[in-house]
């Protein structure tokens, strides 16, 4: 599974890796509430699927139902205990108790190669199992998310949003610290944050969100991303890369960048 290969921004101007030393974790107006977002012991996930790509002369993305049907990886339906159908676009799923859990360590490794630094649970015998997509057969993964973009001749912004449904066998409180960071490189300023962790997963399915909020102008890009537990309303279930190619950037599922470099290489492989 790869987190930030789900809802990724890849500035084409700013994609030079490059080394920066970000301000040391701490408070700096990073700090957030604590979330939570108990979804019960059974979770349950409907809804359209969509595909999308930018509007090149409204500026905006466009969406567009997708009407065949879908087939969830065998492998992975078992291992996340998932049953139902996508039939016709329409996702009709439920997943009880996962087959497979894993240390919560694993969890936190994830966290930490999203840039997140002291990162701590409240129960280290914690057992954890999440997927920030639904794997399928003969075609892209599905993920649930949102995305919004919007450009103007000397600016443009895009705020891009996908979930996490976690499972844990016992209450936990996960915490860790983000960081913020400006500098300049090639006459462009660029300022990222990356907003503090909080949050608390009940025991059985929660939800958590990932945001990203890209804003780029003439000499500037700005970037903040957060992850939260929250289950809004609404949310579209996404197929493949949404094509922004028009716009010099690439949003697609498969990437969710917090990193401070802005490249999208946020995987912990549990497989």
């Amino acid at each position: 599974m790869n987190l930030i290969k789900k809802l990724g921004i890849i500035a084409v101007i700013a994609i030079i890796a490059f080394a920066m030393t970000a301000c040391p974790p701490g408070d700096d107006g990073l700090s957030v509430s604590n979330s939570t977002a108990p979804l019960g012991a059974t979770l349950t996930l409907t809804g359209q699927v969509q595909t999308g790509a930018l509007d090149f002369l409204a500026g905006n993305i466009g969406w567009t139902n997708y009407t065949s049907t879908l087939t969830l990886n065998s492998s992975f339906a078992t291992e996340a205990s998932l049953t139902g159908t996508i039939t016709s676009g329409n996702v009709a799923l439920s997943a009880a108790t996962p087959t497979t859990l894993y240390d919560i360590d694993y969890f936190l490794e994830y966290l930490e190669y999203d840039e997140f630094t002291n990162v701590i649970a409240s129960d280290d015998s914690a057992q954890i199992y999440w997927m920030e997509e639904l794997i399928l057969t003969g075609s892209d993964d599905l993920a649930r998310g949102n995305a919004i973009a919007s450009m103007s001749n000397t600016s443009m912004s895009v705020t891009a949003e996908m979930f996490i449904y976690i499972y844990v066998d016992r209450n936990v409180t996960i915490t860790a610290d983000g960081f913020k960071d400006s500098y300049s490189y090639m006459g462009v300023s660029f300022n990222d944050k990356l907003y503090n962790l909080n949050i608390t997963l009940q025991e059985g399915w929660n939800a958590v969100v990932m945001k990203v909020i890209m804003t780029m102008g003439e000499a500037s890009m700005s970037t903040e991303a957060s992850m939260y537990a929250a289950n809004p309303a609404g949310y579209r279930w996404i197929l493949g890369e949404l094509d922004m190619s028009a716009l010099l950037v690439n949003i697609t599922h498969n990437s969710f960048n917090m990193g401070r470099n802005l490249l999208p290489n946020m995987r912990l492989n549990r497989q």
